[in-house]
């Protein structure tokens, strides 16, 4: 991974690996999810985190379940994957936008390695993604190894444009 992201907006980080394009890492605050079964977008839940554990009603399978503080904040982390779609449930960078294409949910070809939170009262979602065709457990080792790393810089997290409002640093 490089130090600057791929892709970074409002609302979304992404970086690339460079031996494996597969290999994904994203930092989103999601504006609006969908919440399984539903074709309608909502703002994310006040229990966010919740939200996120209760998506394992619906078909979410989760496991290597933890907790770890990153720079202060509780996260929980967990490994996820779900045997049908579930597009648009972990979250859309934004409003009104395309949820099959611009926003994201558990997917059947991918496992996550998924640390969800709450940081100054918004949400905020951290995940390693690999394509299944293609696992990689130690990227996903890694990446626990990574967000003990996180440095929030004392910024809210915000989807506001200009400034993304999180700082990562390698800690290398």
């Amino acid at each position: 991974m490089g130090a600057v992201p791929e892709l970074d907006t409002p609302g979304i980080l992404t970086w690339t690996s460079r031996d494996n394009r597969n290999n994904r890492i994203r930092f989103l605050v999601p504006v609006e999810v969908y919440p399984p079964g539903s074709s309608a977008p909502v703002p994310p839940p006040e229990d966010f985190v919740g939200y996120i554990r209760g998506l394992a009603d619906h078909g979410g399978v989760y496991t290597d379940q933890s907790s770890l503080r990153m720079d202060g904040v509780e996260a929980v982390i967990m490994t996820a994957t779900t045997p049908a779609p579930m597009d648009g449930a972990l979250g859309c960078p934004a409003k009104g936008v395309d949820r099959t294409e611009e926003c994201f949910g558990l997917q059947p070809d991918l496992t996550l390695r998924l640390a969800a939170m709450k940081v100054n009262g918004k949400p905020l979602l951290a995940w390693a993604r690999f394509d299944n065709a293609f696992p990689d457990q130690a990227f996903l080792s890694s990446f626990d190894d990574m967000l003990k790393t996180v440095d929030f810089g004392g910024a809210p997290a915000t989807p506001a444009p200009g400034y993304y409002g999180y700082g990562i640093t390698s800690g290398r």
